[in-house]
């Protein structure tokens, strides 16, 4: 999975886990990590639900 997919990815699934996202790239949730850490996106964004 190239950089744009991944940041496609973030912007599809904004409320995703990292262990949802590698398992769909078919990867391991630690590389998924360090892979949006490069990107620098760090943690999951809290969204509020009115």
């Amino acid at each position: 999975m190239d950089n744009e997919a991944r940041r496609q990815n973030v912007g599809q699934y904004p409320d995703d886990y990292q262990w949802q996202r590698a398992l769909r790239a078919n990867c391991v949730q630690s590389s998924f990590s360090y892979a949006l850490k490069q990107l620098g996106i760090t943690h999951k964004k809290m969204h509020k639900h009115l």
